[in-house]
């Protein structure tokens, strides 16, 4: 969770505590856990990722234009480049900490270029999203299934709803 969702959590925590003391210990209350390397998630121009800047990396769809377009510097090819600290860095330490270290290394490497770290980086979004890709409305995963199902089961309901009131045909 980053800080800027703390808000939300807070209204809710609010909406079950009411309800609790309305009628009995009902919900477990929320508490925040913001991580450090998540509490503010830079976007690929270094700014806070938002939808209003328009700098966000999609999680499911078209994920490789942004990534490969993250703004770095122009260390030459053959130097080894500083990750701490950088959009690239911050982004690997938000979706896989535990690749962080050789991730590190990878870019100290001389002959390691910007382009290298981007596909890791490409390599790991698409690694730990890829079990929540295949709900998405746009692959024709779980909602498409949950959608299908539900117009299904409406209309056998109508059916059987039908016959109950008016009798059976």
């Amino acid at each position: 969770m980053g800080k800027d969702q703390k808000q939300h959590l807070e209204m809710a925590r609010d909406i079950a505590q009411k309800f609790n003391d309305r009628f009995g210990p009902v919900f477990k209350l929320p508490e925040p856990i913001i991580g450090e390397a998540t509490a503010i998630v830079p976007g690929i121009d270094g700014r806070k990722m938002s939808k209003s800047y328009g700098n966000t990396i999609p999680l499911f769809g078209a994920v490789k234009k942004p990534v490969m377009s993250i703004t770095t510097d122009s260390t030459p090819l053959e130097q080894p480049k500083q990750i701490e600290g950088t959009t690239l860095g911050q982004l690997m330490q938000a979706v896989n900490p535990a690749a962080y270290k050789d991730f590190v290394a990878q870019a100290a490497t001389p002959g390691t270029g910007y382009g290298d770290l981007k596909k890791k980086l490409l390599a790991e979004i698409e690694a730990r999203f890829a079990p929540f890709s295949r709900m998405a409305p746009s692959s024709g995963g779980f909602f498409w299934k949950w959608s299908y199902s539900s117009r299904w089961g409406a209309r056998r309901a109508s059916i059987s709803a039908g016959s109950s009131f008016f009798g059976s045909p």
